[in-house]
């Protein structure tokens, strides 16, 4: 068995790895951010499936633009999901490497100047 550390890290919610107190509100944020995200997805798969299932019961949509609407109820639960990895609680510096360009430092906007 591992060290009291690696116990610790293996069994615990949540980590806290650079020895700051400040982190935990932003995970806070984070955790609120990705169950809203939930029920949104939730909303949307169930709302698209529901609405093409009446509507192919009715006859008014075919069961092949029903299943292309589940297909595409997938990749849009996909893509709302993938905004968290854009999530940046408020007070936290941008990542390493992370460049911003704003109108002074874009390349084109400094060779225009010149």
């Amino acid at each position: 068995m591992g060290s009291g550390t690696d116990v610790a890290l293996e069994t615990a919610d949540a980590a806290i790895l650079r020895n700051r107190v400040t982190d935990v509100p932003g995970k806070i944020r984070l955790s609120r951010a990705t169950i809203s995200n939930i029920r949104q997805n939730i909303a949307i798969a169930l709302g698209l499936k529901a609405i093409f299932l009446v509507t192919t019961v009715l006859g008014i949509t075919g069961l092949w633009i029903a299943i292309l609407a589940d297909t595409g109820a997938t990749l849009l639960v996909t893509m709302n999901a993938l905004r968290l990895l854009f999530f940046r609680p408020t007070g936290t510096p941008e990542p390493a490497g992370h460049v911003d360009l704003t109108a002074e430092t874009r390349p084109d906007r400094a060779a225009a100047k010149t």
